[in-house]
């Protein structure tokens, strides 16, 4: 897996087009634009750089105000994962924060609450466990992986 699977964009993209059932080719020029960026942007390889190119595309699209939101979610969503595959971060580590920020628009405050909770106990038990094996005797490392 890669981050390139992360990217909520693309997909969001490929459905807009696969709802007119159009390819890329005659999808990109029916919005005057580039059949190479068009496909480009579907595959994640390329961004839409800033909140103003989005609201552009999304007007050329047609998508409602209402739908909007949904779009902006989906942009500062992949926004956040680009800058984690760009950094030391694992790509199971930008998998969590994928998820916790796709939980974030679903659940309810108790149920986030209760997710922060969780995973604030799991690193818990990894300090715990790393204390625990520091102190074990020599040659008795305890195993933490």
């Amino acid at each position: 897996m890669t981050a390139l699977n992360l990217y909520q964009l693309p997909k969001k993209l490929v459905a807009l087009r696969a709802q007119a059932g159009r390819s890329q080719r005659e999808f990109a020029e029916s919005l005057s634009m580039d059949a190479s960026l068009w496909c480009a942007l579907e595959r994640g390889r390329r961004q839409v750089a800033t909140r103003p190119m989005l609201d552009s595309l999304l007007a050329r699209l047609s998508v409602s105000q209402a739908d909007r939101g949904e779009w902006a979610a989906a942009f500062d969503h992949d926004r956040v994962i680009e800058r984690l595959a760009r950094s030391q971060f694992s790509i199971e580590a930008a998998l969590l924060v994928s998820r916790c920020l796709q939980a974030a628009l679903v659940l309810d405050r108790d149920e986030l609450r209760g997710l922060v909770s969780t995973v604030e106990s799991v690193m818990d038990s990894k300090r715990e466990l790393k204390e625990l094996a520091s102190r074990a005797p020599a040659g008795r490392e305890a195993h933490m992986d």
